[in-house]
């Protein structure tokens, strides 16, 4: 899964808010799986701290796109300003 410059994660893990596990892969996060399971009290606590990472991850993004759509925007004025000379 290629990370992209723009967002600095993959398609994938905007989608699905975890990065994509190839087979290879699985006895790490196995086992970290069952580290986790073990710090936590509960599900519900589980699947709340889950989605409190998962919106933190966004609103990084969000702040991140915001900053290349700017860098983009002040490339494409100094581009067009020394195309008019």
């Amino acid at each position: 899964m290629t990370t992209k410059k723009s967002t600095g994660n993959s398609p994938f893990k905007l989608v699905y808010g975890t990065e994509a596990v190839f087979p290879i892969q699985l006895t790490l996060l196995v086992a970290k799986f069952l580290q986790e399971e073990q710090n936590e009290e509960n599900d519900m606590e589980k699947r709340i701290n889950d989605l409190v990472e998962v919106h933190q991850i966004r609103d990084q993004l969000i702040e991140k796109s915001i900053t290349h759509q700017k860098r983009i925007k002040e490339a494409f004025e100094k581009k067009e300003n020394m195309d008019n000379f």
